[in-house]
């Protein structure tokens, strides 16, 4: 009986060895795993700042679609993309943070296998729900960098990681005001990118104060934000400040730029 046993319990294990060893992925890794697959490559930031440096715009105006809290709403992400690609007079793509909802290497991938459909540049900027878990290492390496810049045709668009919470610490408004400062020193208008808007709820009385006085020294024309998931378009000082609401309420804006013209024109896009 006891040597039945033993020899019901070798073949146990022999059975569990090789369902485990001798078959490929026949488990899934954590969904907090930060392990990225090397070949998620196309919406490496620097990649996509030289697909735009290489396009041309004859006129000096142009055409750019924001999309923002792509979070879960992949459906609605596939809808936006595919209209997108129908319009030949926008130039390039940013989404505006919260490309994840709980920081999931899963849904980065799901988010890559869409926005890769794309004909034209997409450029992003870090969101809070990317900080949760490994998000922020996924993020990086997905994309890159969060403090980056990008100068076209009279503009510098400002890409600005502004999350407090979720990060645990203060943005770096000095790097801010900064690059706004120099954009205006060589002739350029600034254009704010970062996922809070200055009244987001991330925000005290203080850090309000200085990313509105960044705004309004610097003579930033236009800042873009989610966070907020509804649409909102009002005044900052000279400039404008646009809220562009979750791609989960089936909409997104465009924005078309021309530095002869004081104030770009927004557009919003609705779907279903």
């Amino acid at each position: 009986m006891m040597r039945r046993f033993m020899r019901l319990v070798l073949v146990t294990i022999v059975c569990v060895s090789t369902t485990f060893y001798g078959c490929k992925k026949t488990f899934e890794y954590s969904p907090y795993s930060a392990e990225t697959d090397k070949t998620y490559t196309e919406l490496r930031t620097e990649k996509n700042l030289e697909r735009i440096a290489a396009g041309k715009v004859e006129t000096g105006r142009f055409k750019v679609a924001f999309l923002s809290d792509t979070h879960y709403f992949h459906d609605e992400l596939s809808n936006a993309i595919d209209l997108i690609n129908a319009d030949n007079n926008i130039m390039f793509v940013v989404v505006c943070g919260d490309l994840s909802d709980q920081g999931m290497q899963k849904e980065y991938t799901y988010f890559y296998e869409q926005a890769t459909r794309l004909n034209k540049p997409i450029l992003t900027v870090i969101g809070n729900h990317d900080y949760l878990a490994n998000a922020e290492d996924i993020y990086a390496s997905m994309f890159g960098p969060n403090n980056y810049t990008l100068d076209y045709h009279g503009y510098r668009f400002i890409f600005f990681d502004n999350v407090f919470w979720e990060k645990n610490a203060t943005p770096d408004f000095d790097w801010f005001n900064t690059q706004a400062a120099s954009a205006v020193a060589e002739n350029k208008k600034p254009i704010l990118i970062s996922h809070i808007p200055f009244f987001g709820d991330q925000y005290d009385s203080t850090s309000a104060a200085k990313h509105l006085d960044i705004l309004r020294n610097n003579q930033v024309a236009l800042s873009v934000h989610g966070h907020q998931h509804t649409y909102s378009y009002t005044d900052v000082g000279d400039g404008k400040c646009l809220v562009v609401p979750s791609i989960g309420k089936q909409s997104f804006c465009t924005v078309s730029f021309d530095a002869a013209v004081k104030d770009p024109v927004v557009t919003t896009v609705n779907f279903q």
